[in-house]
């Protein structure tokens, strides 16, 4: 997997998996979107107590630092997955904006965080404009990215633990 650029902290891949077929545990710093573009996949925290099956349409948050790992849940599977550092969103890390509705989110006790079907479908969006690069896609992709990181984030409330 391509490694986040300091240029440009936000990348995207597309992953294609047979039946039974996995990406082994991995463990980010970053965090990670997660969408399921056809089949359906198998998303595991390493504490066992964390999982979800993602059917076509269907997506996941996964916050830094969650070991986790992906596996087919049908013949074949395909996924999109969007790997960022937060501090795309907002680089004032110190800012009173990030302490309050960033920084919750990505320190949450939660690893994985289902997304509304409107947010998975932002993913496959957001990916196409990371792998076509037009001119000035950056301003784009943190434009899409920060919408779909708004959304869970009011989707949740005010209280981080929800």
């Amino acid at each position: 997997m391509e490694r986040l650029s300091g240029t440009f902290p936000l990348i995207g891949t597309k992953v294609i998996l047979q039946r039974d077929k996995e990406l082994s545990w991995n463990f980010r710093e970053e965090a990670e979107l997660v969408s399921a573009i056809k089949g359906s996949v198998r998303v595991i925290a390493s504490d066992g107590f964390q999982a979800f099956t993602l059917r076509e349409g269907e997506g996941v948050f996964i916050s830094p630092r969650t070991m986790n790992m992906i596996k087919s849940a049908s013949d074949s599977a395909e996924i999109v997955s969007i790997v960022f550092s937060p501090e795309i969103l907002w680089q004032d890390i110190d800012s009173p904006v990030y302490s309050k509705t960033i920084m919750p989110l990505m320190s949450s006790k939660e690893g994985l965080i289902s997304l509304s079907s409107r947010s998975a479908k932002k993913i496959e969006y957001l990916y196409g404009i990371v792998t076509e690069k037009l001119f000035a896609y950056e301003l784009e992709a943190r434009d899409i990215l920060s919408s779909i990181i708004l959304f869970l984030i009011r989707e949740r409330g005010e209280n981080p633990e929800k």
